[in-house]
């Protein structure tokens, strides 16, 4: 799955951690939890019931506004701004 990123010794661990956990939580709200559900469903299904199923919420992701402000701001080489969730 690719959660592997890097071995580091014992007494690194938390503070590598900590760094990872900071860039996940700069991601959109809603794309992570896209990723959430995506990390525990996507494993159960056939690699066409996966594509079939991540399609169209790539599509409504990148189409919404968090999208649309996640691409500006790459573009931009900012930070982005996330309008908090209900």
């Amino acid at each position: 799955m690719g959660l592997i990123t890097r071995a580091v010794p014992a007494a690194d661990l938390d503070a590598t951690v900590a760094e990872l956990v900071g860039k996940v939580v700069r991601g959109g709200p809603a794309a992570l939890a896209a990723a959430k559900r995506l990390v525990f469903d996507v494993p159960t299904m056939t690699r066409a019931e996966a594509f079939a199923w991540t399609q169209p919420m790539s599509a409504a992701l990148f189409s919404s506004p968090e999208g649309q402000e996640g691409i500006a701001a790459f573009r931009e080489r900012r930070d982005a701004t996330w309008i908090p969730r209900d």
